[in-house]
């Protein structure tokens, strides 16, 4: 790629994407980018999620860039505040500070004459010929409209928005939800509370995650043989994705039952037939995305913890009123009910040419031209965008994917070869009937499975194929594809 790109580039968000992002232009030379955060520091999903019990569900040694090896894991799965130190850290080596400009948050950006026009919610104006969404896709906090949740005396709040200055040691906490986040909050707090009730709505398959703590002194050999660290992330991404590379086809039986016998003997450590049985999913193994804890279901056992399965009615002043009529006093609410999984871009108002927004074009549904481009929105890239391999996998595997896809785009764009491009209606609609096709053989279409992978309209927004099929559709981009105008 040419040292010198005469096109200005916009990044939107500096989580990890965009710092991935970041990173490979400088590594190009192409140091005319900037990248507009809306908050004061970098991080993304692990800056503005703080709860306790917090940990990442992919080994840490493999859920690092693979050009930045991370020695300072305390435990096979690295803690939440250890992988926000592990970007920080990658932010400043990179000196991505000289690029950033924090608490920009954009609220619409716009293409006319070969540029896009962006405008922050502080009024402030910036044009770029290449824009590009890191925004990530868990960080727009699903609040759930209960009745009466205003009037609630005590605290409440959502697990990404953890209020520190409410003390919960020796307090009545209440868990709404029982996805990763929850299973995690639950472990973190049983402890510490005198009551802990968890709010149950689906039971969660969940295997054991078989973590370890790491010793200071194999932290220390791996600090002094970087190459060590490097090895061990290649063999867990050899490992863990050649587990799952396979996907969740429903012809993957022995795969999906292997698992589910694995979760159902860690269920088994419940010893309460009763809680077992309430604790049980009614669902295929797979259904849902998976959880990884080696202490949930103890913490589920503890005399200071309840499971509430009937549902949530009202809140009231003094707590949680459920459908059975009891009224559970709490004095802390959190809500551990996930994230608008499908918001991608939105809020931000995106407009293409013609005047097209980013609403109209996904008025059916969200889609995209192979995750990264939308038609009509020229010079528009994504990294992880609708139909993603997100679930189970290490977003920044995906994430590397998709930017070495992107590379070769805006090398193109960079000579002068290419002045804009957007991905043809054609190409797209033939890209997205094959997928939308392939679903239909995933064992998240099952009847009566939901999930955050399913959209309001029951289409599936993740990858239904192996992941072996995705690397293959990000080495090279087909430009016949694209409309291009030189």
């Amino acid at each position: 790629m040419s040292a010198i790109c005469k096109r200005k580039i916009v990044i939107m968000g500096a989580g990890m994407s965009g710092m991935l992002v970041a990173i490979r232009l400088l590594a190009a030379g192409i140091t005319d980018f900037d990248i507009l955060e809306k908050a004061d520091s970098a991080g993304g999903t692990w800056r503005e999620n703080t709860y306790p019990g917090l940990a990442c569900d992919v080994p840490g040694y493999l859920y690092t860039y693979s050009f930045e090896p991370n020695p300072e894991c305390s435990h096979r799965y690295a803690r939440g505040d250890e992988i926000q130190a592990y970007f920080l850290r990658v932010f400043n080596q990179y000196q991505l500070h000289r690029h950033t400009r924090f608490g920009q948050e954009i609220l619409s950006a716009s293409h006319a004459d070969g540029v896009w026009n962006i405008t922050t919610r502080t009024g402030a104006q910036w044009q770029a010929d290449i824009l590009i969404s890191a925004v990530g896709v868990l960080h727009h906090p699903n609040v759930p409209d209960l009745p009466g949740l205003d009037s609630f005396q005590g605290t409440a709040f959502h697990s990404a928005r953890w209020n520190h200055a409410v003390p919960v040691d020796g307090k009545r906490v209440a868990v709404i939800g029982t996805g990763s986040t929850a299973v995690q909050i639950v472990s973190g707090l049983v402890d510490r509370v005198a009551e802990l009730k968890l709010f149950q709505r689906t039971a969660q398959w969940v295997l054991p995650a078989f973590d370890t703590e790491y010793s200071d002194w194999s932290k220390e050999i791996l600090r002094r043989i970087p190459g060590l660290t490097k090895w061990l992330h290649n063999r867990y991404s050899d490992v863990y994705h050649g587990i799952l590379s396979g996907g969740f086809g429903r012809e993957r039986v022995l795969f999906i039952n292997a698992f589910r016998m694995m979760a159902e003997r860690h269920l088994n450590s419940v010893r309460d037939p009763k809680l077992r049985r309430r604790l049980t999913p009614d669902y295929r193994f797979g259904c849902k995305r998976f959880i990884l804890s080696d202490r949930f279901y103890e913490a589920m056992q503890q005399p200071q913890t309840q499971l509430v399965t009937d549902g949530i009615e009202r809140i009231e002043p003094g707590g949680i009123r459920t459908s059975d009529g009891t009224l559970h006093e709490v004095d802390v609410i959190v809500l551990a009910t996930g994230f608008k999984a499908q918001n991608y871009v939105r809020p931000i108002q995106l407009t293409g040419t013609n005047g097209i927004t980013l609403e109209q074009a996904w008025a059916d549904g969200v889609k995209a031209y192979k995750t990264v481009a939308i038609p009509g929105f020229p010079n528009f890239f994504m990294l992880q965008g609708p139909h993603s391999p997100i679930g189970n996998f290490s977003l920044i595997k995906i994430a590397e994917m998709q930017c070495d896809y992107l590379m070769q785009v805006i090398q193109r764009i960079c000579s002068g070869d290419i002045r804009e491009l957007a991905p043809k209606n054609a190409a797209t609609d033939d890209y997205n009937r094959e997928l939308r096709a392939a679903a239909q053989n995933t064992i998240w279409m099952d009847p009566g499975c939901q999930s955050w992978y399913i959209d309001t309209r029951g289409n599936l927004t993740i990858w239904p194929w192996s992941i072996g099929r995705f690397a293959d559709i990000m080495k090279e981009p087909q430009l016949a594809d694209y409309e291009i105008a030189r």
